[in-house]
């Protein structure tokens, strides 16, 4: 009886790794969410000082999120943009933002002249300028976005 026990209890904690560093589990989210900023929206405040503490896409654009292009007369919600952005990630790019002029206005930066390239397979594909209203609440959130891509015919963002 005794080795029962033994070969019962030896099964529990042997089974159950309770030596083992387990990684944490994150609840799921509703939200676009990557292990890392694939579009590296976290460098379009690298020139003001600020900073974006999230990776959610979700949480990254404020509510009343609106996304316009001067390649096309449409204007997206948050949504929308996100259906996109998710859409675009089964590619591989490399997109570099570079600052611009920041401007503050009250709780919200207005980032405007943000240069932006996307690189396919290490080839410069896109190009263009973004303009970018962020409000401040607990952290920044992207508001507008307004894209002005080089090659109208052909951006990016579609």
């Amino acid at each position: 009886m005794r080795i029962v026990v033994f070969l019962v209890a030896a099964q529990i904690f042997l089974g159950c790794n309770m030596f083992n560093l387990l990684e944490p589990e994150y609840p799921d989210s509703d939200g676009l969410r990557f292990s890392e900023d694939p579009f590296n929206f976290s460098q379009i405040l690298a020139g003001s000082g600020e900073h974006l503490k999230t990776q959610n896409y979700e949480e990254l654009f404020s509510e009343d999120f609106l996304f316009e292009s001067s390649a096309f007369s449409v204007v997206y919600t948050k949504d929308k943009l996100l259906e996109i952005l998710e859409h675009l990630t089964v590619n591989s790019f490399d997109i570099e933002w570079s600052s611009g002029a920041a401007n503050y206005r009250g709780d919200a930066l207005i980032l405007s002249g943000v240069e932006y390239d996307v690189y396919i397979n290490g080839v410069l594909s896109y190009s263009g300028t973004a303009e970018f209203r962020l409000i401040k609440g607990l952290e920044w959130k992207i508001e507008h976005w307004k894209d002005i891509p080089y090659d109208e015919s052909n951006p990016f963002f579609k």
